[in-house]
């Protein structure tokens, strides 16, 4: 974290409702997921909470003491248990601060007589042994895992068991807050958690743009208004000082609407600003937006937004935008604009039914904003005008369905109607077992006639229906987002996500 990023993050009020989310789930002893695509600010948030985990202790009785204990588990140097449990061993050392007294020279006192030891269980009963002492202090603790998704994809499944029953063993006094990018629903066989799974799944925060006050602060420490160019640009050193300030805040506007307060974008869009340092004019927010999407770091943050959102959430994003621009057109009082307006309502209410559950998850992300009447709006200038041009269209195909009444397949609002007997076959297959991994034996027993199945049918003939499938619903067959491929043992097969899964 940068020294900028620490100095706001660290203030009495950072994220103050997402912190005042995160101590309810404390108080009632809950583990679960904080939530939030690269550049959203996860990391931030959670070195913070550490920093100041008297936050996470609003909802507890007074007294009751609290240690917040961050692990990277980027650190992990080897997949080894032993080395895992020397992590968290070295995590409760370097938190030892928040302990009663003698728990933390307990911590400090385990880890230097593990630092060597390569026997797991040894370790394990080291970590065991100082878990207790926290239990007989009466320690609440918060373990903070960040990149877990990382974690999960390459830990070894003796790892997620190991932390699974410490979870167990201490559940009572042990809160367990992991860091994502993505919900567990999208992670690589997150099935390999067991009982974890729920127990983590159960509470889920997204992060999203910072709130006004938070957004401010970090402008502020990133590009301070009133700069020497700003006031060269207003031409007199008799007045350079008020019209630098002017210049400064009209641009600080300008940057807080363009960037919607979303972490990445305002710090992406902060470094751009020398350039507009030798202009004598003041920049518009639809100026400085022109401008910043022309700038490769810019470009590649809202892309990174979009390819973590599904098809579904993608193809609803697209929508209110189109339905945005197209109300912000009208004007006037005349008959036919009355008869538009009309028009434009009954379509934002068509897309509140038909993209319902993907638009409670974009505000849920901060990238969408309920609007009286039944509108909505994105909140971020530059991802409305990145997706107003073609920045965006590879994607946004919507989620894929059946209607009860007439059994016809969409994707989003288009017909499927160019489907093979078996591609469609299987696909009401999938459909029925919607992100469940299923094997190839049982799809190609549901998929093809009873006979050939007993006179055998060949994985290539699977495979040959699978690619033709892909080719007709993927955005790009080659980096399947609905129908995806899973190996395994004895057999592999496919799982696949109606809403198409994220790419990112």
């Amino acid at each position: 974290m940068s020294k900028v990023e620490r100095s706001v993050s660290q203030g009495p009020n950072y994220r103050r409702r997402e912190v005042a989310e995160l101590a309810r789930w404390v108080a009632a002893g809950d583990s679960g997921c904080l939530l939030g695509p690269g550049g959203a600010g996860k990391s931030n948030l959670l070195a913070a909470l550490e920093a100041r985990p008297e936050r996470l202790a609003t909802g507890l009785p007074e007294g009751w003491p609290l240690a917040v204990i961050r692990v990277d588990l980027n650190d992990l140097p080897a997949d080894d248990l032993a080395t895992f449990y020397r992590l968290l061993l070295r995590a409760l050392r370097d938190a030892a601060s928040q302990l009663p007294a003698l728990v933390g020279a307990a911590a400090r006192a385990a880890f230097d007589a593990q630092l060597s030891q390569t026997d797991p269980f040894v370790v394990q009963t080291a970590l065991l042994d100082l878990l207790a002492e926290c239990r007989r202090a009466a320690v609440s603790l918060v373990l903070i895992l960040d990149r877990f998704d990382s974690f999960l994809e390459l830990a070894p499944t003796r790892l997620l068991d190991s932390l699974r029953a410490l979870r167990d063993r201490h559940k009572e006094r042990l809160v367990l807050l992991v860091g994502l990018r993505q919900p567990f629903a999208y992670q690589q066989d997150a099935a390999r958690l067991g009982e974890l799974y729920e127990v983590l799944d159960r509470r889920q925060l997204w992060l999203g743009p910072l709130v006004r006050e938070d957004a401010e602060q970090l402008l502020a420490e990133e590009w301070p208004s009133g700069t020497p160019g700003d006031a060269a640009a207003a031409g007199g050193a008799a007045t350079a000082g008020g019209v630098a300030a002017v210049v400064g805040a009209v641009r600080q506007e300008a940057i807080l609407a363009a960037t919607g307060g979303y972490p990445a974008l305002l710090k992406a869009a902060c470094s751009q600003m020398g350039e507009l340092e030798g202009s004598s004019v003041p920049a518009t927010e639809d100026d400085l937006t022109a401008r910043l999407l022309s700038q490769q770091s810019v470009a590649f943050r809202l892309l990174e937004i979009w390819s973590g959102l599904s098809q579904a959430e993608q193809a609803a994003l697209l929508e209110v935008g189109r339905l945005d621009q197209r109300s912000r057109g009208l004007s006037g009082a005349s008959a036919g604009v009355a008869v538009q307006e009309r028009l434009v309502a009954a379509a934002w209410d068509r897309l509140s039914q038909g993209h319902g559950p993907a638009l409670v998850t974009l505000s849920a992300k901060g990238l969408l904003r309920a609007d009286p009447g039944g509108s909505w709006q994105i909140p971020i200038g530059l991802l409305a005008a990145w997706l107003a041009g073609d920045s965006a269209a590879a994607g946004g195909r919507g989620r894929i369905w059946q209607d009860a009444g007439t059994q016809e397949l969409f994707q989003g609002q288009r017909p499927l109607t160019d489907l093979a007997n078996l591609e469609r076959r299987m696909l009401l297959a999938l459909l029925a077992r919607p992100r469940v991994r299923v094997a190839k034996s049982v799809l190609i027993e549901q998929v093809w006639p009873e006979d050939a199945v007993r006179a055998g049918v060949m994985d290539d003939a699977l495979y040959q229906v699978v690619k033709e499938l892909r080719r007709k619903i993927e955005p790009d067959p080659a980096g399947p987002v609905y129908l995806l491929t899973f190996r395994g043992q004895p057999e592999g097969g496919y799982q696949f996500f109606p809403e198409g899964r994220p790419a990112g």
